[in-house]
């Protein structure tokens, strides 16, 4: 997907304070940007040496400034519908490793301790449209937790940010400066919405800037991302810089057993060897370190950049280029992408 951030962190996993074939991705997850409530994350943290990396556009990007808009989910399942407890969760977790942080969402709100909400439309950074082409104006109000769940809701309504109109407004939240990591597996139970023109993700993006450059040559891990007309299909890929320092990506994608509007755990396991996608605990895409280095000089052969810190981003983007900027059909009104937990194990 996208973002930016910027920090200098010793630490394999970190706690501060208490997205595909897309050619062009921007970093913007560094900034400002707070979510409100205090709520549920567990955060047990485990401190190692290392130093940060960030991500940025074609060389540098921030976060954003608020914007308010009226974002009530519209689907009124019954708890029992989205409550994933309903349904059997399965452990998928690699053998050898703990748990180290987690939210489960189990609270009234987001906890700020652990996400900050990314809101407009990139323009405060340089970047309009997040720098992906993207519909929607962020907005904090989109993203609301209750009976055990997150919520981050699409919703068609008109709306301004910085002089410029939008017809969409959705959610962006990241753990940017408070929850970090190098290595490990983390996942995430998520269900997405079936709606053509939406692209859900959840995925990574580094600290601070690899040698001073931004993105691509910072990396990117996205773990998972859809295009919400595609019901049965997800996709995780990882972005590096190429010899000439160019958007060398590496991705696959997977045909799910059930619709995406169901319950799926999606994780990723990171190592200093290899990254590896995977869905339900079947793992679809491997990148190993000789294929991210993409006889890049500046990473000497690896693990660079995927040896530093990374913070979590989950959005819900309207449009983009990930899939041709198609948009919604005109009978839309607002859809969520729901998330039971997310959780960060370590070896």
């Amino acid at each position: 997907m996208k973002g930016i951030k910027s920090v200098l962190i010793p630490s394999t996993l970190l706690i501060a304070g208490a997205l595909s074939s897309c050619s062009l991705r921007i970093n913007s997850s560094l900034g400002s940007a707070s979510s409100n409530g205090a709520a549920s994350s567990n955060a047990q943290v485990s401190s190692e040496a290392g130093s940060a990396s960030t991500s940025s556009s074609s060389e540098n990007a921030s976060s954003a400034a608020p914007s308010s808009s009226s974002a009530a989910a519209s689907s009124s399942s019954a708890a029992s519908s989205i409550n994933a407890s309903s349904e059997a969760s399965e452990d998928y977790v690699p053998a050898g490793y703990s748990l180290k942080w987690s939210d489960e969402f189990s609270g009234t709100a987001l906890d700020s301790s652990s996400w900050s909400a990314q809101v407009g439309d990139g323009s405060d950074y340089g970047i309009t449209g997040w720098g992906n082409g993207e519909a929607e104006d962020y907005t904090a109000d989109n993203a609301t937790v209750s009976a055990g769940v997150l919520h981050i809701t699409a919703v068609k309504e008109s709306t301004t940010y910085n002089n410029t109109n939008y017809q969409y407004t959705s959610a962006r939240l990241r753990t940017s400066g408070k929850v970090f990591k190098t290595y490990g597996y983390i996942e995430a139970k998520i269900k997405l919405p079936a709606v053509k023109g939406l692209w859900p993700a959840f995925w990574m993006l580094p600290e601070s800037n690899y040698e001073n450059r931004g993105w691509p040559t910072s990396g990117e891990i996205d773990i998972m991302e859809n295009k919400g007309r595609e019901t049965y299909k997800v996709g995780g890929t990882t972005h590096s810089a190429n010899s000439n320092y160019g958007d060398a990506y590496h991705t696959g994608s997977t045909t799910l057993a059930s619709s995406i509007e169901n319950w799926h755990i999606y994780g990723v396991e990171w190592t200093d060897e290899a990254i590896a996608f995977s869905v339900d605990g079947v793992v679809y895409n491997t990148v190993s370190r000789d294929t991210w280095v993409n006889d890049c000089a500046l990473y000497e052969g690896g693990p660079a950049p995927f040896n530093k810190p990374f913070h979590l981003i989950l959005n819900l983007a309207v449009g983009g280029q990930y899939d041709g900027y198609t948009l919604p059909p005109s009978s839309f009104s607002s859809a969520e992408m729901l998330v039971d937990y997310v959780r960060i194990y370590q070896a």
